[in-house]
């Protein structure tokens, strides 16, 4: 998976999903790891990877 696949995927801007796990840019993203999706509705959304 990538920052944009997430991003595609849960409807979440590139750079909110970026700056709210501290990862530098559209890398691929780590296996297994929690990342936290930023969403409008303020309730937290867990997807496992």
């Amino acid at each position: 998976d990538t920052v944009e696949s997430l991003s595609s995927r849960f409807g979440a801007s590139m750079d909110a999903i970026e700056a709210a796990n501290g990862v530098p840019g559209p890398d691929p993203i780590t296996t297994g790891k929690v990342y936290y999706i930023p969403l409008n509705s303020g309730e937290p959304m867990f997807s496992d990877l």
